[in-house]
């Protein structure tokens, strides 16, 4: 039986060393990586990764002890730190320390993913320009440049039109 426990608190570790990786495709804002997780959320899975082989270890203990004491006091305290470092330890970091500062603390890991999706769709080499938009419209300039809507009946009617009979007399059969 104690075999069989280790067996599964060793399964449970290598769970949480292979958690590190699915980090990079976990999707809030962004993609990837960012700063709780990178500061934080890593070394926890890894924390975590150690601390269950040795709860694995204090199951295997019970061959020679006989006493199921350690393996009982391992799981209580395998619990207790995934609960405090796994979950309580990264949301404060987060709200105490990246939510106020957010804008500086974020921009470095925005910009990695800035950039590798510009990777990613072949336009890493683009070269921006500004771009000076002249608004020198009239009042009154636009009702005369009416875009043309073509309905289902294949009749080209103007989109004031449309507009101003709902489309109904000009729709078609369905």
């Amino acid at each position: 039986m104690s075999i069989l426990l280790a067996a599964f608190i060793v399964i449970r570790g290598v769970s949480y060393l292979l958690d590190r990786y699915s980090l990079t495709t976990k999707t809030d804002l962004i993609t990837g990586i960012q700063y709780t997780d990178a500061t934080v959320v890593l070394p926890t899975k890894t924390i975590l990764a150690v601390a269950s082989f040795l709860c694995a270890l204090a199951f295997l203990s019970v061959l020679w002890t006989r006493s199921w004491r350690i393996p009982i006091i391992s799981v209580v305290s395998l619990l207790v730190v995934s609960i405090v470092v796994g979950g309580i330890f990264p949301a404060l970091i987060q709200s105490l320390k990246v939510k106020p500062s957010e804008k500086s603390l974020e921009a470095p890991y925005i910009q990695n993913n800035i950039n590798a999706t510009r990777d990613a769709f072949g336009l890493a080499n683009i070269q921006t320009t500004a771009y000076n938009a002249a608004t020198t419209g009239t009042q009154g300039q636009l009702r005369n440049d009416t875009a043309t809507v073509w309905w289902r009946t294949g009749r080209c009617i103007s989109f004031g039109d449309a507009v101003r009979t709902g489309g109904a007399e000009h729709q078609g059969p369905t």
